[in-house]
């Protein structure tokens, strides 16, 4: 499964790409690159070092042109690490989720690692949890993004942008 979020006018879009067998990752990464088309950059959560790596290796290997060659890149694990480490002794997302933004996930979460041995035992609850997490997750960037955005505006007094939503989530407070 692929996740990818953009922001048109006012609107947070999610779109999820799921592969139900290798035959389709061609239609999968062409759907990508069409959901990503005019855009010029990514925001991700420790994608510099993990997700994109790996896409980029899936459309080589299927000789497909790759989208995010020219794309400027924000890696929101750099930026939360330089904000709040002196704060957080941990910056995994979960751990920004609950500790700055004020919420947890309920229910399950699904290490990717392990989809699949729960596909061979439940598969449909292992995969809408799976879809679950990935739209969240998303959501959780975008708010990470927005209070990093914040941060900096108020140590450098530039003027507030507001591209992203602020807390408009269905998420439980920890509080």
């Amino acid at each position: 499964m692929i996740g990818a979020a953009r922001v048109v006018g006012s609107q947070f879009q999610v779109e999820q790409f799921f592969l139900r067998n290798p035959a389709e990752e061609k239609a999968q990464l062409a759907a990508l690159a069409s959901f990503v088309d005019g855009a010029s950059a990514i925001v991700s959560y420790n994608g510099k070092s993990f997700d994109l790596p790996i896409i980029n290796t899936r459309y080589v290997l299927n000789r497909i042109k790759n989208p995010f060659l020219d794309f400027e890149h924000f890696d929101l694990l750099h930026i939360a690490r330089r904000v709040w480490r002196r704060r957080l002794k941990q910056c995994n997302l979960g751990n920004i989720e609950k500790e700055i933004l004020g919420f947890f996930r309920s229910g399950v979460d699904i290490p990717g690692y392990l989809v699949p041995e729960f596909i061979a035992i439940t598969f449909c609850e292992a995969i809408q949890a799976k879809f679950q997490v990935s739209f969240i997750t998303m959501r959780t960037m975008s708010l990470v993004c927005s209070r990093s955005l914040i941060f900096f505006q108020k140590f450098w007094k530039i003027p507030a942008l507001s591209i992203f939503p602020t807390r408009r989530t269905g998420f439980q407070s920890v509080n």
